[in-house]
């Protein structure tokens, strides 16, 4: 055990850690003081014990949370600023937004996102009161937002910083025991998803599988309760297993040329593959003009093909790639001949580009420029 006068001090920034001893010198309200000061700084990060089951130490933690980090009022006539941190239904299954407010005020009926605000409830000593407005400082529940996802901005955006968590590196398939069900599933899991948007629910339409993401097995239990209680459905998790991501190592390149086998269609088709920040998923563009190189249409075809491509791609290798594609310059189609309006005849003429068809230089660019990894 330290002596009582023992001081030691250090830099938290780096890492150190200080332990002051004496009351003499320096009193408690003044670490206090200077604790709430560095955790507002994040020079500090106090850590809480507690039970979520039991509830043990919840009330230290709520009285922490009130003491290190205090709200702001902000400024209830400024510009209209607030972030929506969680999504909730209610009991006739209507979504419910909880905003925090920075900045100015929100009156019911006013229009958010092009949504009318139907009701308002800001929270007071712990309970929900219906008011006609929130303002700057306050957190609230808002009804008639059908949109409204977590994360979602009220009004401007401020230069907050934004919260990032590291997502979840498993995922399993979620099976409902009665077939029939199938489709109640995905309903049930996408309003969970709203809550909890890392779940990050997608299907494979090929398998015919919904496919979760999570953090571990003890989620699973939850979920599958969650699913029981709320919506009464019996699920089954298959095995978990690792998330496969998949990012272009470098930019791959793939062109197939009009009349030269094995194209079957009447242009010529170029595509690159380049690497997208993480997260960020796809992305297409055009570096080619839509006149004097091929019809609008077979733009709209090409990309409707590569989305469809990385999408199977997905599947395949249950992945998820980031990428940026992009039609090479030079792209062209074919002359049209001149025919008579109305020509049956005219209209039976060779394959020209199709949405999902998919056509080689898609595939071939994207397996020339992607990696995978875990």
């Amino acid at each position: 055990m330290p002596s009582r006068n023992r001081r030691e001090e250090g830099d938290p920034r780096r890492g150190e850690h200080a332990f002051v001893d004496d009351e003499t010198q320096i009193s408690s309200g003044r670490l206090r003081e200077e604790l709430a000061a560095q955790t507002k700084r994040a020079l500090v990060h106090p850590v809480f014990s507690g039970s979520a089951k039991t509830g043990a130490g919840v009330d230290s933690l709520m009285a922490g949370i009130a003491e290190l980090l205090p709200a702001r009022d902000g400024d209830a006539e400024g510009r209209l600023s607030g972030t929506v941190f969680k999504v909730d239904r209610g009991r006739s299954r209507e979504k419910i937004a909880y905003v925090r407010m920075f900045s100015g005020t929100l009156v019911t009926r006013d229009r958010v996102r092009e949504q009318k605000v139907t009701a308002i409830s800001v929270f007071e000593d712990g309970e929900a009161v219906r008011r006609q407005s929130v303002g700057a400082g306050q957190i609230a529940q808002l009804w008639g937002l059908a949109d409204v996802q977590i994360g979602d901005t009220i009004g401007d955006r401020t230069d907050r910083r934004g919260h990032h968590f590291a997502p979840p590196t498993l995922e399993s398939v979620v099976v409902p025991r009665r077939p029939g069900e199938k489709g109640a599933l995905h309903v049930a899991l996408a309003q969970l998803a709203e809550q909890d948007p890392l779940i990050n629910l997608r299907q494979d339409d090929v398998r015919g599988e919904l496919f979760i993401s999570l953090y571990g097995e003890v989620q699973k239990e939850v979920i599958e309760a969650t699913l029981a209680s709320d919506f009464y459905l019996e699920v089954d998790f298959r095995e978990t297993t690792t998330i496969c991501v998949e990012r272009p190592a470098a930019t791959g390149e793939a062109v197939e040329r009009l009349r030269v086998e094995p194209n079957p269609f009447l242009a010529t088709v170029g595509l690159r593959v380049e690497p997208a920040p993480p997260g960020s998923g796809t992305e297409f563009r055009r570096e080619v003009e839509v006149h004097r190189t091929m019809p609008a249409a077979f733009f709209r075809a090409v990309e409707d093909t590569d989305h469809e491509t990385l999408h199977a791609r997905v599947a395949e290798r249950r992945a998820s790639v980031d990428a940026v594609s992009s039609p090479r310059a030079g792209l062209s189609a074919a002359p049209r001949r001149r025919r008579r309006s109305g020509s049956r005849a005219a209209r039976r003429r060779a394959p020209t580009l199709q949405s999902g068809r998919r056509t080689p230089s898609t595939a071939s660019a994207i397996v020339a420029a992607v990696h995978s990894e875990k």
